[in-house]
């Protein structure tokens, strides 16, 4: 056994493997702390980033004492080199999820200066860990099967069955490279074509960034905070991250985040499950990728946003195929990230109303008409989607937040309700959609003087009427809904900079009952929002956005929230942080 068995590391310490259909965390120890399988919203069958009791194992590294000397992404890739130096020599090994054929977790390996001995530990965590394997084995190959799965892992190596799962030992050669295998397949795939396939996924994933247009990225409040070479690097990172996590073959949705239930807050109840479509996150990638020049998969995304949205519903969230999700439950036997409890499976706020989706919907619609690719079925969408905002605009609704609790007629979801009104109108009078351009831009009137009604003329923008502010309101100017040099949107921005976000990261919003007494972490995508908005309105907003950049995990790779000095937070990494990355990090086109 490795000197250091595997442990929980912070949220931060994991690198993202993703190819379309699922995703892996990789702690800087070697092991696959967690892999969704075959899907990304499927069952984990590895996840000790949740419980290193029961959360299984994969693990590969030095069977000797080794030091990690080098870990990162190789180049712009969805890739991830470790470098181990031992005192037998220097192991180098590269992660990816192969992108062709079926789902495999490809681990390569070469030495230099002389042979090392190699460890690799399998022990699946079926059924949640609460299913032992059946075990099979001949040679170089091992199954475990349970619960209707079954994962195969081939290595050079032989391996023995013991408590803690099975293991096999090996030496790596200089100048003989080797492979191991992760897989659900039936045959075996020879080292030298696992190390081929390798190759090939790290060549897609370098065309792929290839054909992302990054200027301006240099120069923006990005650049100014990272730097013009690192403030590409994170651009590009972003839009890996976000093609990654879109899913192919399986509807074309995208994920939240590929991880569920990793605290908003250390040790906290703030738990959720994000292997769900949004449309709303959803259509927020769509305008990133669409930044990137990333016209094909962004019209992708448009596709599911128009399938989720026909028939003048605007789900909160779905399975990534466009099924319902399942029933929020609970597995009260994980002892979850850092104690932080209950471990959920599914999302309670599928059931939500959430007004502001109609908004980013159909401002996605507006942008890929423009690029000259908005796909029939989000075509079809927008004039069912306008007519929801006409009929629902005064009814109270759960919001961005998804707060649990009583709705309220939520400032956001009314900004939103207009942005979609007004950008509906637009397609209309262009001949996009099917509509009334006139009686929809009256109704967005109604809907802005409401939201206004009674407002000082230089006091922030609420919560919701009863009060309090909103960081998600950063927007306000960036969808037009007041201009830049209003001061009411000037008041909006300096009192979410000043309450909100005094320590450079923003507070989702005043202080507001919602069920759960613990605290939650500052948003990423809040910050970089207001950020981005200070920019455009001639003020200041670096403060903010190298503050949320500067909480970064591997490779920069961005949470849902972060803490000051504590790293990533919340589910890992995030659509929505990354995309509002990239859109804050790239002038329109």
């Amino acid at each position: 056994m490795p000197p250091d068995g595997p442990r929980q590391h912070a949220i931060g310490d994991h690198a993202l493997l993703a190819d379309g259909r699922t995703a892996a965390l990789l702690a800087p120890d070697g092991n696959v702390a967690w892999l969704c399988w075959p899907r990304v919203d499927s069952a984990p069958v590895l996840l000790g980033i949740l419980d290193t009791a029961r959360g299984g194992r994969f693990q590969l590294r030095p069977a000797a004492p080794a030091e990690l000397v080098e870990r990162g992404y190789l180049g712009p890739t969805l890739g991830v080199r470790s470098v181990w130096e031992t005192a037998e020599g220097r192991l180098t090994v590269d992660d990816v999820l192969a992108w062709e054929g079926p789902p495999r977790l490809l681990r390569g390996l070469r030495a230099e200066g002389s042979a090392v001995e190699v460890e690799v530990v399998l022990l699946p965590a079926f059924g949640a860990g609460t299913l032992p394997p059946r075990w099979d084995q001949a040679g170089g190959r091992v199954v475990a099967a349970a619960g209707g799965l079954r994962l195969s892992v081939d290595s050079p190596g032989r391996w023995e069955q013991g408590a803690g799962g099975v293991r096999a030992r090996f030496p790596v050669e200089p100048g003989a490279p080797a492979a191991v295998v992760l897989s659900g397949a039936e045959s075996p795939l020879p080292a030298e074509a696992a190390l081929e396939l390798l190759e090939g996924t790290l060549a897609r994933w370098r065309a792929l960034s290839g054909r992302m247009s990054t200027a301006g990225a240099a120069e923006g409040v990005v650049g100014r905070a990272l730097g013009p070479t690192a403030a590409v690097e994170a651009v590009v990172r972003s839009g890996l991250v976000l093609c990654g996590l879109q899913q192919r073959g399986t509807g074309h949705g995208i994920v939240a985040a590929p991880t569920t239930s990793l605290p908003q807050w250390p040790g906290s109840a703030r738990t959720w499950d994000y292997r769900y479509g949004w449309p709303r996150d959803t259509a927020l990638a769509g305008l990133a990728l669409l930044r990137l020049g990333l016209v094909e998969e962004a019209s992708a995304l448009g596709a599911f946003c128009g399938e989720a949205c026909r028939g003048g519903v605007a789900p909160a969230l779905l399975r990534v195929d466009g099924t319902a999700p399942p029933v929020e439950v609970t597995l009260d036997h994980l002892a979850g990230h850092g104690g932080a409890r209950p471990v959920r499976i599914g999302n309670g706020a599928a059931g939500q109303a959430q007004l502001d989706v109609v908004g980013e919907v159909v401002d996605l619609a507006h942008a890929l008409d423009r690029a000259g690719a908005l796909p029939d079925a989000l075509r079809l969408a927008v004039t069912d989607l306008a007519g929801l905002a006409e009929r629902r605009w005064e009814e109270p609704d759960h919001g961005i937040w998804e707060i649990r609790g009583a709705p309220r007629c939520y400032t956001q979801s009314r900004v939103m309700a207009w942005t979609g009104l007004r950008r509906a109108a637009a397609l209309a009078r262009r001949g996009s959609v099917d509509g009334d351009a006139e009686r929809w831009e009256g109704v967005a009137a109604t809907v802005r003087a409401a939201v206004l009604d009674g407002l000082p003329p230089a006091a922030p923008l609420p919560l919701h009427p009863g009060g309090g502010l909103d960081g998600a309101l950063g927007l306000v100017p960036l969808v037009g809904f007041l201009p830049f040099t209003d001061p009411r949107a000037a008041a909006t921005l300096d009192a979410l900079s000043r309450e909100l976000g005094a320590s450079g990261l923003v507070e989702r919003h005043s202080p507001i009952d919602d069920g759960i007494v613990d605290p939650c972490a500052p948003f990423v995508f809040a910050t970089l929002w207001l950020g981005a908005a200070l920019e455009r309105g001639g003020g200041d907003g670096l403060r903010h956005v190298a503050a949320a950049l500067a909480e970064h995990g591997v490779g920069g790779l961005l949470g849902e929230v972060a803490l000051p000095g504590r790293g990533p937070l919340g589910n890992y990494p995030q659509v929505q942080s990354h995309a509002s990355l990239i859109l804050a990090g790239l002038p329109r086109r």
